[in-house]
């Protein structure tokens, strides 16, 4: 007699029901189940579309009406009900499913492998005839009758019921190409059996399946089949679609799959919203309970694939027993690991291990959460088991290859022997490891060239092997030596590039250039610097390039394009002109000639070559759009107005004449004038690039005349057009104001979440609590829909800190709780956690990010609970989760640029300090810490007035690093002039307390007034680093510096622009300098004291806290080394000392820090001390 399998025990008290709060595997559940929905309702087809069957319905509709009318033949006999208990389930899929060698008669798994082959070829090709031809139609009759569902059934309809299984009811349940067989249990007789197989879509996870199967005349059969996280046997459905003519609820229920399969359609298609209504009306159908647990794991699956975690997670909780529905599991835990609540996570990952034997989907969910929480050894056995069942999976294999460290990666060596391409899959591990894991490179690189000694891929990768430990010298000739041996190819492309660049870093690029099979092509890698293991070159390397590249290809238009790049970066415009036409002649491509056509254009407009650039380059009616959508108020145009005559007489209907003429208006203060012109320009046409640079100009207009309404007409909604108005006010002085364009919106328009959005912002930033809350309703997660991620995070973390502050205490933390559990944003919970002083259940929280979270250090960031959690009372939480050493810099900083080093004394500094704030302010001088390199720091000044502190800094010479300036705006000459001509600099930075946080726009005036009375003609400009813009010298600097908004109004008239400074290049600890490199290599030496150390021998680090210019070196008593990765190394410690910048960084504070910071280490034992040190 077979064992009982199944049915879910209607009285299992023991089941679970979870109250608590990778996509790959969505498609193939959603396939299983629809595809086993077909009886009498739907059948599945290629692309998950699905059909009704009307020919089916009626033949099993017929059936069971003569099954209820017979009267003359006695009614089947019942097997008896079989019940598969949740232990028993529970323990045969532990068994069925273990990791142990598969031990079995060898004849029977040789004719188990044929079915299964003849499995895989039906379903790989959907051929439902030929998967129908494996299964056992009476057989499965037998199980479907075991079910419990039919009540009643006679011969005739029985009979009826088996030839429909036999020719067209059952079809194929996925689409499965490969397979792996874990167990063969025998059961009956020995002709029967269960198999317990995993089966892979493509590059999809694996489906766990048991398969039941009969063996009659030499071959075997199948009888039945379960895909294990949806929990539902095929006999099952079948019973259900037999009665469900007389229960109606069941084609509903089966209906409401189908649904939810088109909604996967749709949603990949692109029709999101089509997608959402799918899955809300299949939502709205009922549900029978034989099918409740399914169908919600299955709506949980597509809650999840359509981007609804929040929906997926309810969902998941109404399946009340997942044990059986164990998707309702993995559902959860991939989701909680996305949330980056990692504890949550790993307690789903490990019940679905439970409840699903084991397997692919289950180790993997687990190597991912268990790597996040800082479990390295136990992730890599995740993984490991993972690679023995799917040996050939490069992301496992890969994911395992940044974890091993040298100890551990015997593992991973085995792990690629057992592949079907050993070298090929070593190469590409190796390649991949660069930086993430370089310590395995070695023996990666040595099972290549032990397998192929003579190769070009064994040269390439000993090269890259050189080139990863700075032996250029030898990773050049072996690179050359991977070329010699190899073909042309993509693979010799490769080796070249691989030359090139190393060549390149040496300054060797004439020689490396002259040995090359393709000179243009090893020209134009070089030039055009493509390669993230290659600096730029040097511009007299690049000469000299150019001229030997000259000599052999003097027809090269790359070759003139590069030229003509020096030539006008060397200010010489006309020669770069005649470069640039001379690459445009010789172009090869439309590609190429844009591109020069492009930089020619750009060179004649920037040299005020008005007739020219219309003229000589694009033809005119490109040109003239061109030369207006790039004018700028403040530019002046000598000449360009002859341009403008021209043009209007030969194309008067251009509507880019009255963009112009709107913008010279502008120009001289017609406001008005210049918003009708745009208005009407608007109208005129439909040209899309016309269209946004009205709508920019007029951007810009309204704010001076007041007069929204035409913005509102040419933008694509009033809601852009009230989100464009509310940036631009926030930016630039005009005469609107947020509150104002607020109210006119709310006057015209209805209300939408915009304007809700944008009048809780309104309240914020005025404290108004209440009225923030009333702005965004009382339904906070009916809003959240669809919103992006960091507007969802700040809304909720906002709305809960809103609800605390109006005294609605008790509401702030259920919410709090929900968007955390439910929505994965926990900002809100860290918050009340903090105004409650509830230690232990912050601790509790922060665990769930793992040690390394960027969540933990965004905590002590944020604004209003970092202070909290730097008070003496939230030590403890402290000890435990260690801020960053580097957490914390200036609130504000600000850089005048001088032609000249700064002539300013300490007693004329604190002169000008006290007229500002009178006598109560002091200065203190600063010294520079002992060992740091040279950068261009004269003076440091600490400035003290009442709960305030400022830092200058006073600075010789270049504040730019050359190499790094650059700007995206048309003003940019106005930058490199001021590059070009600083020759020293003044920096202001306002600093942090041991008071209450001061609030960012009194700090910011601080600094303004501060500044304000260094001015002088000697200032070229200023440096607003924090918001990317340089502000060029005027009259009107002054009154900007002491405005009531200075930092606002200094930026409405700057230029974005990304330029780290001298001072930030000289402390440059990632540099590949042999004085870094040999520092990084003592650490490991340091790590191996350290782990081996005796209770008397103390440790001691020095680190570098560098925030902007501001420089600090921080001495700390090591107290551990956590390795989370290798390579990924956080030194934790207690500070020594105080600091004079940082007030939070006092004696005994824990702090983390990591390698890039550290500049020195020393052991003390018995009194003597060993110091290694960077500098």
């Amino acid at each position: 007699m077979s064992e009982p399998f199944f049915l879910p025990d209607p009285d299992d008290d023991d089941a679970d029901v979870c109250q608590t709060a990778s996509t790959r595997r969505e498609k193939r559940t959603l396939w299983f189940v629809l595809g086993t929905c077909t009886l009498g309702v739907v059948c599945l087809c290629s692309g998950m579309g699905y059909l009704f069957v009307s020919e089916v319905v009626k033949g099993f509709r017929e059936a069971s009406a003569r099954n209820a009318t017979q009267t003359t033949e006695f009614p089947v006999p019942m097997p008896p009900l079989e019940v598969e208990l949740r232990a028993q389930r529970l323990a045969d899929l532990q068994t069925g499913f273990s990791s142990d060698p598969l031990i079995v008669d060898p004849a029977i798994r040789e004719g188990v492998e044929v079915l299964l082959k003849q499995i895989i070829a039906a379903t790989s090709q959907q051929d439902d005839a030929a998967f129908r031809a494996l299964v056992n139609p009476q057989r499965f009759m037998l199980e479907v009758k075991k079910r419990g569902i039919l009540n009643i059934l006679y011969p005739q309809a029985e009979q009826q019921h088996v030839e429909s299984f036999r020719s067209d009811w059952i079809t194929c349940p996925a689409s499965w190409d490969r397979y792996w067989l874990a167990n063969v249990r025998l059961q009956g007789r020995g002709d029967e059996a269960l198999l317990y197989v995993y089966a892979w879509e493509g590059n999809s996870s694996a489906t766990e399946i048991r398969l039941w199967v009969t063996r009659a005349e030499g071959a075997w059969k199948i009888y039945d089949w379960e895909i294990l996280d949806i929990g539902i046997r095929r006999s099952l459905v079948a019973s259900l679609a037999i009665v469900s003519s007389t229960r109606p609820e069941v084609t509903e229920n089966f209906k409401s799959l189908r649904m939810l399969s088109e909604a996967i359609d749709l949603g990949e298609q692109g029709d999101s919203a089509g997608a959402l209504a799918r899955v809300e009306e299949a939502a709205k159908l009922r549900v029978v309970h034989e099918l409740a647990d399914e169908t919600y794991v299955t709506r949980a699956y597509v809650w999840r694939n359509l981007g609804r975690p929040h929906e997926a997670l309810k969902a998941a909780r109404q399946v009340q027993q997942p044990d059986y529905a164990s998707g309702a599991y993995y559902v959860q835990g991939l989701i909680y690991h996305k949330y980056g609540l990692y504890r949550k996570a790993l307690d789903f990952a490990r019940r679905y291990e439970t409840a699903i034997g084991g397997g692919p989907p289950s180790y993997e969910l687990l190597a991912a959460v268990l790597e996040g929480l800082g479990e390295r050894a136990e992730s890599i056995a995740y993984r490991q088991k993972y690679l023995r069942i799917d040996p050939e999976n490069m992301f496992q294999l890969s994911a395992l290859a940044n974890a091993v460290d040298s100890q551990q990666a015997a593992g991973l060596m085995a792990a690629v022997q057992r592949t079907s391409q050993p070298v090929e899959v070593a190469e590409q591990l190796a390649l991949g490891a660069r930086y993430r894991n370089p310590t395995i490179v070695p023996m990666l690189v040595h099972l290549v060239v032990q397998s192929e000694p003579d190769s070009a891929r064994s040269a390439f990768l000993q090269g890259f092997q050189a080139e990863i430990t700075g032996e250029r010298d030898q990773a050049a000739r072996s690179y050359k030596l991977a070329i010699d041996r190899s073909t042309p190819g993509e693979s010799q492309t490769t080796y070249i590039q691989a030359y090139l660049d190393v060549m390149a870093v040496q300054n060797r690029v004439a020689e490396a250039y002259a040995e090359m099979p393709d000179p243009q092509a090893a020209f134009r890698h070089l030039v055009m610097n493509d390669s993230d293991e290659a600096p730029p070159l040097s511009d007299e390397v690049l000469r000299a390039l150019c001229e030997q590249h000259a000599v052999r290809y003097p027809d090269d238009p790359w070759l003139h394009y590069q030229q003509g790049l020096q030539y006008k970066g060397e200010g010489q415009t006309e020669r770069a002109c005649e470069a640039f036409k001379t690459a445009i002649r010789h172009a090869d491509g439309d590609e190429d000639l844009d591109t020069f056509r492009t930089v020619l254009f750009v060179t004649l407009k920037e040299a005020g070559q008005w007739q020219a650039a219309y003229e000589d380059v694009f033809p005119v009616d490109l040109a003239f759009p061109k030369l207006v959508a790039s004018e700028s108020l403040n530019e002046e145009r000598a000449g360009f107005e002859d341009i403008v005559s021209r043009h209007t007489a030969t194309h008067p209907a251009d509507p880019w004449l009255q963009i112009h003429a709107a913008m010279q208006k502008q120009r001289g203060g017609e406001f008005a004038e210049a918003q009708r012109l745009l208005r009407e320009c608007y109208r005129s046409t439909d040209d899309a690039l016309v269209h946004m640079n009205c709508r920019q100009r007029l951007l810009e207009i309204v704010g001076e005349t007041g007069q929204t309404a035409d913005l509102y007409e040419t933008s694509e909604s009033p809601d852009q057009a009230l989100r464009d108005l509310v940036v631009q006010i926030r930016r630039r002085d005009t005469k609107l104001s947020v509150p104002s364009v607020l109210a006119e919106y709310q006057q015209k328009f209805p209300t939408s979440k915009i304007w809700q959005r944008l009048q809780a912002d309104s309240c914020w930033a005025t404290q108004d609590f209440a009225g923030f809350l009333t702005a965004i309703g009382p339904n906070l997660e009916d809003y959240l829909q669809g919103m992006s991620t960091w507007e969802r995070d700040t809304l909720a973390s906002n709305y809960v800190r809103c609800l605390w502050h109006v005294g609605r205490t008790n509401d702030a933390r259920r919410l709090s709780e929900t968007l955390c559990y439910d929505w994965g944003e926990p900002q809100g919970l860290q918050f009340v956690l903090v105004q409650q002083k509830s230690l232990a259940e912050l601790q509790v929280l922060f665990r769930e990010f793992g040690k390394d979270s960027w969540r933990l250090q965004s905590a002590y960031r944020s604004a209003d609970i970092g202070p909290e959690l730097r008070t003496p009372q939230f030590l403890p939480v402290r000890q435990e989760f260690p801020p960053l050493l580097g957490q914390g810099g200036p609130l504000c900083e600000l850089v005048l640029l001088f032609d000249e080093a700064p002539a300013l004394t300490q007693d004329q500094f604190v002169e000008e300090v006290r007229r500002v704030w009178g006598e109560s302010a002091t200065v203190t001088a600063v010294s520079e810490p002992e060992g740091l390199p040279a950068h261009g720091v004269s003076d440091r000044w600490l400035v003290t007035f009442g709960a305030n502190r400022l830092m200058v800094l006073r600075g010789s010479g270049l504040y730019f690093q050359e190499s790094s300036t650059s700007a995206t705006s048309t003003d940019h000459r106005e930058l490199m002039n001021i590059r070009q001509r600083q020759q020293g600099w003044l920096g202001f930075y306002a600093l942090d307390s041991n008071a209450p946080q001061t609030p960012e726009l009194a700090a910011e005036k601080s600094v303004g007034q501060l500044a304000a009375r260094f001015l002088s003609p000697r200032v070229l400009g200023v440096n607003l680093p924090q918001l990317y813009s340089l502000v060029p010298t005027s009259p009107a600097l002054a009154e900007c510096l002491t405005s009531a908004n200075p930092f606002q109004t200094l930026r409405a008239r700057g230029t974005f622009h990304i330029t780290p400074s001298r001072v930030s290049d000289a402390f440059d600890l990632s540099a590949d300098l042999p004085r870094n490199v040999q520092f990084q290599r003592s650490l490991d030496k340091l790590k191996k004291l350290f782990d081996s150390r005796t209770p008397e021998q103390q440790f001691e680090i020095v680190a570098l806290k560098m925030d902007s210019d501001l420089v600090e070196l921080v001495r700390l008593r090591l107290t551990d080394i956590r390795e989370f990765r290798p390579g990924a190394v956080d030194y934790m410690g207690e500070v020594r000392g105080e600091s004079r910048l940082w007030p939070h960084l006092r004696d005994g504070e824990p702090r983390l820090t990591n390698a890039a910071e550290l500049v020195e280490w020393s052991i003390t034992t018995d009194g003597q001390t060993q110091r290694t040190t960077r500098w």
